[in-house]
């Protein structure tokens, strides 16, 4: 196997997948400069020509090796990964904890949120994302909702965006 020139991200976002045989819900499962690895249901051929966009992301290349429901995607460009992550916080590491323990057949405990004055807006905002995130991560592992409703977890990804975004620029509560 060939040494990786570009190091990888490993993430887990939905996207939509478009070639010339049409449109298909794609999960991303790690992304460098020069590709992509996707995971889905209707992966097409080694040789097509694919776009990947996630929100307002759009990559175009070509699938070099499909294994699987897996594909690798080389860019037709250079991509920028931090367009491509569903977060720039560290909430991602709480997300990435959490899928692992649900992976692993053990339920997550769920703490009652705390009513008390001290966490600020952005924590809650962040807080929110993380929870709406990691919903709609485990519906996107069962492949009956991701191939009937990837349009909604692409709305629920959408939404898990803008929760940061608006809490990266709220004032802190006192």
């Amino acid at each position: 196997m060939k040494e990786r020139v570009e190091p990888r991200t490993n993430l887990f976002v939905l996207a939509t997948l478009r070639s010339a045989s049409g449109v298909a819900p794609v999960k991303v499962r790690d992304v460098s400069s020069t590709g992509m690895l996707l995971e889905g249901a209707a992966i097409p051929c080694v040789g097509t020509e694919v776009q990947i966009e996630r929100a307002s992301s759009v990559a175009s290349g070509c699938i070099v090796w499909t294994a699987g429901g897996r594909a690798g995607v080389k860019f037709n460009s250079s991509a920028d990964v931090q367009d491509w992550l569903p977060n720039r916080s560290n909430g991602q590491t709480r997300v990435d904890a959490m899928v692992k323990t649900i992976r692993s057949g053990m339920a997550p405990a769920l703490a009652p949120r705390s009513v008390t004055p001290g966490p600020t807006l952005e924590c809650d905002l962040a807080g929110l994302a993380d929870e709406v995130e990691l919903v709609s991560a485990s519906l996107a592992n069962d492949p009956r909702v991701l191939s009937h409703r990837h349009e909604e977890l692409q709305r629920l990804d959408i939404v898990v965006q803008r929760l940061r975004l608006i809490a990266e620029s709220s004032p802190k509560r006192i």
